[in-house]
C-alpha cells in the first residue's frame, strides 16, 4: 500500500471514530462516555464559569457594605439594587451559562447546580417570584439531597428578601430536621440567623450562629460570626459571654478594623472592681490614641471613652470627650451622628439646658443617615425640640424685655451697652473656632466637625443664655441697682437716650462738636444699641402685646411637656405659672382641665380643686361637661355619628344636584346639633352649595365668613383655595369680557371718592365730610366708611341715596368750590356715585377708567 493510501486509509478512520465519539456523547444518551463528557464539560464550562460571577457579584456586595459598629452588624451584606444594576452584564452572562448547562448537558449531575446558580442570579435582580420558582424546581425534581438542601437554603433567604417571612420559617423548620452536609449546614446557620435578625429575635439569632462558628473558615467570615455573637451576648447583658467571643473574633485573625472594635468592645464587658481598674482602662484609651493605625479611628474611640466616663458619672469629662470624637470625625458620619446624638440627651435629660440640647438635635439630624432605625424617633424630638426652645425663648426674651421697659434710659444704655459687648466677645470667640474648625477640617480632608457648642448666632435676646451672662456682667459691674431715674449721671449721649417713647428736653444732652457728633453717627457699637432699644416694648400697647407672646407661649410649652415629650409634672408646673401670671387667660377653661386630670392621679385633694374652679368659673365649657358628665364623650361620638349620617345625605342631594333639598338637611341639621365636631362640615358644604346657586360675589362672601368662623377647621385650606380660585377666575373673567355694568338706576346709589393712600386725608376726610353733610344735607342719615381699593389707593364709601337724583346732588355738592376735598390742593381725587349692583363689579374689577366713562355717559 502506498504511503499516500496509507494515510488517507488513517484519516476515514480518524473521521469515523469522531463521528462515533459525537454520537456517543449526545445530551440524550445515558452511557458512560455520554455521562463522562457532559459532566466534565457542564462543570468547566458552564458550571464553574456562572459560579465564579455570582462570586463576584457576592464579593462587590461585601466590600460595599459599610458596617454600623454601633449596632449588631448583618449577618448578610443588604441588596444594594445600584450596585447590583452595576454588574448586570455580569449576572446576564452567568445566566447565559447556566441555561447552556441545563439546556446543552441535559444528562449532566451540574444541571442542579446550574438551576441554582440561574436562581441566584434571579435572587441578585430581585425578581423573587423567579427565583422561588428555580429553587422550588430543584427541591421538587432533584435527586441529590445536597442540591435540594443548597436549593432550600437559598429558596429561605429569597423568602426573606421578598419578606415573605412565614415562608421563611417554614422552610427553616423543614431544613432543621434534615441531615446536611457541612457546608450546607453552614449556610443553613448563616441564612437562619438572618432570618432572625430580620424578624429581630437576636436570642434565636444567636443560636443560629453559635453551633457553626467554630466550623467555619477564616475566608468564610469566621471572626466577624464571632463578633456578632459577642455583639448580641453584650447587648442582652451577659458581659462574660460577650468577652470570650470577642476574644474568639481576635484569636481568628480578623482585618484591623474588626480586631480593632473587638478589642475596643472587650473594655466595655470589663469588670471594674477597683479605682486601678479604671486607671488601667483609660491608660488603654490613651494607648490606641497614640497609635498612628487608628487615626480614622479616633472619632470612636474618644466616644467609648466619653461612653466610659459616662458610666463613671463624670458629665463633663463625657462631654468633652464626646465634643472631641465630633472633632475628629474623618469619615464615619454614623459615628458623628451618635456622638451628636448623646450630647443632646445629656443637654436635654441632664443639664436641663434646652436651647443647647436643640442645637446638637439639629447636628444630629443632618448627618445621621436616614436609613437608621433611630431616625425617626430622633427627627421627631428635634422637631419638637424645635417648637419647644422657640417657646422657651420667647418668653425669656419678652420677659426680659418689659423688664428693661422699666428701666430709667441711662441704665438701659448701659445694659445694653454691656450686651453689645457681650455679642462681639461672642463673635470673636466664634471666629476663632471658626478658623480652628477650617484648620481641622483642611487636616481632615474638608470635614469640618460639623455643630460647635455655643455658636449660636443671631439677636442677643434669642440666646437665653447669653442673656443670663449679660445680666450678671451688670451685676458684678454695677451692683444691684434700684429702678429709679438718675441712677448716675453721665455725659456722653451713648450713656442716655429717649424715656419711654419720649423725646428727652434738649439741656438733657450736653453740647458737643460736629466732628463728634459725626464720629458718634457711625459709632458701630452705638448704632448696635440703639437697634436694640428700638425692641424694648414701650409703650402700653406694646407691652400687651408682648404680655399675649408671654401668655401664648406657656400655653405651647404645657401643651409640648404634655402631649408630646410626656412630661406631665413639666407641664403640670407650667400651665400653674400660666394660670398665676394670666389669670384672665382665653385658655384658661382648658389649663384648669389639664391641671385637674394631671392631680387627680398624684394629688386627688388638688385636682378637686381645679375642679371647682373650673365649673364655678365656666359652667358650660366642653371640659366642664366632659368631668360632670361621665357620659359626656360617649354622648358626644353618638351625635356625632348622626351628624355625620345627616351630611352624608346631604353631600348625596348635593351631589345629584337637588340643592334645595340639601340646604334644607343642612339647616335642620345645624338647628338640633348646633354645636358638634363636625359642624364646619355642614357649613363648609353650603357654602359649597350657594356656590352653585347664587353669585360668584356672595359666593367669595361666604367663603369669607366660613373662614373667619372657623379657623381650626381641617377644611381652612381649601376653603383658602376656593376664595382665591373664585376671585382669579371673576377677575380673569372681567378682563375678557370687559366690565359691563348694569343700567338699572331705581337702586340705591353710594358715593364714592377714591385717592391715593396718605395717612393725613385717611385722618382728617371723615371729619371734614361729616361737618359737610350737616351743612349740605342735614335731612339726611349719611355715613362713611373706609375700604383699601388696592396697593397704592384707598376708598371712602359714602351710604346710601334712596335715589340717582339725591346722588348725583351730593355728588355736584362735592366737587363744588365749599367741598372738603379742597382743603387738601396737593391730592388727587376721584369722586363719583354708583348703584348696589355695579359697585360689586366695579370693586371686582378695579377698572376706574372703564366705569368713569359709564359714570360721564349715565349722571349729570
Amino acid at each position: 500500500m502506498s504511503h499516500f493510501s496509507q494515510h488517507a486509509t488513517f484519516l476515514r478512520l480518524g473521521i469515523v471514530l469522531m463521528l462515533g465519539l459525537l454520537a456517543a456523547c449526545s445530551a440524550e444518551k445515558n452511557t458512560l462516555t455520554s455521562k463522562a463528557y457532559h459532566n466534565t464539560t457542564a462543570r468547566f464550562n458552564a458550571y464553574f464559569i456562572a459560579r465564579e460571577h455570582i462570586k463576584e457579584v457576592e464579593k462587590t456586595l461585601e466590600e460595599a457594605h459599610k458596617n454600623n459598629f454601633n449596632k449588631v452588624l448583618l449577618v448578610n451584606a443588604p441588596l444594594d439594587t445600584t450596585l447590583v444594576n452595576s454588574q448586570a452584564e455580569i449576572l446576564e452572562d452567568a445566566f447565559k451559562k447556566a441555561s447552556i448547562g441545563i439546556q446543552r448537558h441535559k444528562n449532566s449531575k451540574w444541571v442542579d447546580d446550574c438551576y441554582i446558580s440561574v436562581g441566584l442570579v434571579r435572587y441578585y435582580e430581585g425578581e423573587y417570584a423567579q427565583a422561588i420558582e428555580t429553587f422550588k424546581y430543584v427541591n421538587k425534581t432533584s435527586e441529590d439531597d445536597n442540591a435540594r438542601h443548597q436549593a432550600l437554603n437559598y429558596l429561605m433567604r429569597t423568602f426573606v428578601a421578598a419578606g415573605e417571612t412565614n415562608n421563611a420559617l417554614a422552610v427553616a423548620d423543614y431544613l432543621k430536621k434534615q441531615e446536611l452536609n457541612s457546608a450546607n449546614k453552614k449556610e443553613f446557620g448563616l441564612i437562619r440567623a438572618h432570618l432572625y435578625q430580620t424578624l429581630g429575635d437576636e436570642n434565636r439569632m444567636v443560636q443560629s450562629l453559635f453551633p457553626i462558628a467554630s466550623e467555619l473558615k477564616r475566608s468564610e467570615g469566621r471572626a466577624r460570626i464571632y463578633f456578632i455573637i459577642g455583639q448580641v451576648y453584650q447587648k442582652l447583658g451577659y458581659d462574660a459571654l460577650a468577652y470570650e467571643n470577642y476574644q474568639a473574633c481576635i484569636k481568628s485573625n480578623p482585618d484591623y478594623e474588626l480586631y480593632f472594635y473587638a478589642r475596643l468592645n472587650m473594655n466595655q464587658v470589663t469588670e471594674l472592681a477597683r479605682s486601678s481598674d479604671a486607671k488601667r482602662v483609660r491608660k488603654y484609651f490613651k494607648k490606641l490614641l497614640k497609635d498612628g493605625k487608628n487615626k480614622d479611628f479616633k472619632d470612636k474611640i474618644y466616644y467609648e471613652m466619653a461612653e466610659f466616663e459616662m458610666k463613671q458619672n463624670n458629665i463633663d469629662q463625657a462631654i468633652e470627650f464626646y465634643n472631641a470624637s465630633v472633632q475628629n470625625s474623618t469619615k464615619n458620619v454614623r459615628q458623628k451622628a451618635y456622638s451628636y446624638l448623646k450630647l443632646g440627651r445629656i443637654y436635654y435629660d441632664t443639664l436641663r439646658n434646652y436651647p443647647l440640647a436643640k442645637s446638637y438635635y439639629d447636628s444630629t439630624i443632618s448627618v445621621l443617615p436616614q436609613e437608621e432605625e433611630i431616625y425617626p424617633a430622633v427627627k421627631k424630638r428635634q422637631q419638637i425640640l424645635e417648637d419647644f426652645v422657640y417657646q422657651l425663648t420667647t418668653i425669656t426674651v419678652e420677659d426680659s424685655l418689659l423688664k428693661l421697659a422699666k428701666l430709667d434710659s441711662t441704665l438701659i444704655m448701659d445694659r445694653l451697652s454691656l450686651v453689645v459687648e457681650q455679642q462681639e466677645k461672642q463673635l470673636a470667640e466664634q471666629q476663632k473656632r471658626e478658623e480652628s474648625k477650617a484648620a481641622m477640617a483642611a487636616a481632615n480632608g474638608g470635614d469640618s466637625g460639623g455643630f460647635a457648642a455655643g455658636g449660636e448666632g443671631g439677636w442677643y435676646f434669642y440666646n437665653a443664655t447669653t442673656i443670663s451672662m449679660g445680666q450678671s456682667e451688670f451685676l458684678r459691674k454695677w451692683g444691684d441697682r434700684p429702678l429709679q431715674d438718675n441712677w448716675r449721671l453721665s455725659s456722653k449721649i451713648q450713656q442716655s437716650g429717649p424715656q419711654a417713647n419720649e423725646l428727652p428736653e434738649e439741656e438733657t444732652y450736653p453740647l458737643v462738636s460736629a466732628e463728634e457728633e459725626a464720629k458718634e453717627a457711625v459709632d458701630p457699637k452705638l448704632t448696635a444699641v440703639l437697634e436694640l432699644y428700638t425692641k424694648i416694648p414701650f409703650s402700653e400697647e406694646a407691652k400687651k402685646t408682648s404680655l399675649q407672646r408671654i401668655e401664648e407661649a406657656y400655653y405651647a410649652l404645657g401643651n409640648i411637656y404634655f402631649f408630646q415629650l410626656e412630661e406631665r409634672n413639666n407641664a403640670a408646673e407650667t400651665f400653674e405659672v400660666l394660670l398665676a401670671r394670666f389669670p384672665e387667660s382665653y385658655h384658661k377653661p382648658e389649663v384648669l382641665y389639664q391641671l385637674y386630670l394631671y392631680y387627680k392621679e398624684v394629688n386627688p385633694a388638688k385636682s378637686e380643686e381645679y375642679k371647682k374652679i373650673l365649673t364655678e368659673q365656666f359652667p358650660n365649657e366642653i371640659y366642664t361637661k366632659m368631668i360632670t358628665n361621665p357620659n359626656f364623650r360617649e354622648e358626644s361620638l353618638s351625635v356625632l355619628e348622626e351628624v355625620k349620617a345627616e351630611y352624608a345625605q346631604a353631600y348625596h342631594l348635593y351631589k345629584s344636584t337637588f340643592y334645595d333639598s340639601a340646604l334644607l338637611h343642612i339647616k335642620q341639621s345645624l338647628e338640633n346639633y348646633p354645636e358638634n365636631d363636625f359642624t364646619d362640615n355642614l357649613a363648609f358644604l353650603e357654602v359649597l352649595i350657594k356656590g352653585k346657586t347664587i353669585d360668584y360675589y356672595t359666593y367669595q362672601y361666604e367663603l369669607g365668613e366660613f373662614i373667619e368662623k372657623y379657623p381650626n377647621s381641617e377644611l381652612l385650606d381649601y376653603a383658602n383655595e376656593l376664595k382665591k380660585a373664585a376671585e382669579n377666575f371673576k377677575e380673569s373673567e372681567s378682563k375678557r369680557k370687559g366690565t359691563s355694568y348694569i343700567k338699572d338706576f331705581e337702586q340705591v346709589h353710594y358715593g364714592i371718592i377714591l385717592y391715593e393712600n396718605d395717612k393725613k386725608i385717611a385722618n382728617d376726610l371723615p371729619g371734614k365730610l361729616s361737618e359737610f353733610f350737616v351743612a349740605n344735607f342735614p335731612a339726611s342719615q349719611l355715613s362713611t366708611g373706609s375700604l383699601v381699593f388696592d396697593d397704592k389707593n384707598s376708598m371712602i364709601l359714602i351710604n346710601e341715596f334712596k335715589t340717582k337724583a339725591e346722588a348725583e346732588a351730593f355728588n355736584k355738592a362735592l366737587s363744588g368750590d365749599n367741598s372738603p376735598l379742597k382743603q387738601f390742593p396737593t391730592a388727587f381725587f376721584s369722586n363719583f356715585v354708583i348703584t348696589k349692583d355695579n359697585f360689586q363689579l366695579f370693586y371686582q374689577s378695579k377698572d376706574v377708567k372703564s366705569y368713569l366713562l359709564f359714570f360721564e355717559k349715565n349722571y349729570q
